[in-house]
């Protein structure tokens, strides 16, 4: 037999523990703590529980690991949870028209909606109704008229210059611009057109107000930049531009026949206010006495405004 030369005296093990280690003292034991300290040295180390950065375990080779990035916490994609509810912004601008003559307003509709850019997102014929559009309908400008029965259309502009901020507003009216467009653009308007322009200047106006500038005719912008240059801007006989707002519409209520008590009492003020506004009145027009005053006050307001447009608006200080 080919291997009956070979005689195994004593285990296979023993043999082989005394050829591969002949420097431990007991194989079998030093081979068991051998083992025991490799696989404690090959566990990957516990992690903390803080925030801390990882640890770097080199490789086999010697050379660190790469440390990963650690990605930060994912932005929220909108922070208002009622964003989908509201409605998209339309992509024209919406314009809402607030004009107290029916079939004006109706023919401003259709010119403003026949304009590629701009569309008429709602309409009203007094303050009250425009106030309940306003808060339902979103609008970029408002294309008010001063007349709007008895309410004060300029404390109007200033409540809503408070309360939608962005809102522009652009007065077309019937009204004298030398007189009114001054007192508008303080009030917070940002333009006045006179309804005796062209339709496109109206447009024209609109376009001009929506891109963040101020509209006035060449005529008004030129009268007050003449006014802001001179340091005290003359006030003829007969001229009413000189009067304050108060005094404004304390001569307009005289021209339609109301007393000093009425006017107070419309006006919550005493009759000794109302009568210091009209001595101040007297001084400003260069009238000598009260009954020139009526004469004058009823005169101005029967010819303020032409085509049979109604009296002037309200106008409170």
């Amino acid at each position: 037999m080919p291997f009956a030369g070979l005689v195994a005296t004593k285990p296979l093990t023993q043999s082989i523990s005394k050829l591969t280690w002949p420097h431990m003292k007991n194989p079998r034991t030093d081979l068991s703590r051998t083992a025991k300290r490799a696989v404690t040295t090959s566990r990957p180390p516990r992690r903390s529980s803080s925030l801390a950065a990882p640890t770097v375990t080199p490789l086999p080779g010697g050379e660190p690991a790469a440390r990963l990035p650690i990605d930060p916490e994912p932005a929220p994609v909108n922070s208002n949870p009622l964003a989908h509810c509201l409605p998209p912004r339309p992509s024209k601008a919406p314009i809402l028209v607030v004009d107290d003559h029916p079939i004006f307003r109706q023919g401003l509709i259709q010119l403003i909606n026949g304009e590629p850019d701009m569309m008429v997102c709602g309409e009203a014929g007094d303050v009250a109704t425009a106030m309940q559009v306003l808060e339902a309908q979103y609008a970029d400008l408002a294309l008010l008229e001063l007349r709007l029965g008895t309410s004060d259309v300029f404390e109007l502009i200033k409540s809503w210059k408070g309360r939608h901020p962005k809102l522009r507003v652009l007065i077309l009216s019937a009204y004298d611009e030398a007189l009114y467009a001054e007192r508008a653009l303080r009030a917070g308007a940002a333009g006045y057109v006179m309804k005796e322009e062209p339709s496109q200047e109206t447009i024209n106006a609109i376009r001009a107000v929506l891109a963040g500038d101020m509209y006035l005719s060449r005529k008004m912008a030129s009268c007050l930049l003449h006014k802001l240059i001179q340091t005290k801007p003359p006030v003829r006989d007969g001229q009413v531009e000189g009067l304050s707002d108060r005094e404004l519409q304390v001569f307009r209520m005289l021209g339609t026949g109301m007393g000093s008590r009425r006017i107070g009492d419309d006006l919550h003020l005493s009759v000794k206010t109302i009568e210091t506004y009209r001595e101040n009145i007297k001084h400003k027009l260069g009238l000598r006495n009260a009954a020139e005053l009526i004469r004058l006050a009823t005169h101005w307001v029967q010819t303020s405004v032409s085509n049979d447009m109604g009296s002037p608006p309200a106008i409170r200080a």
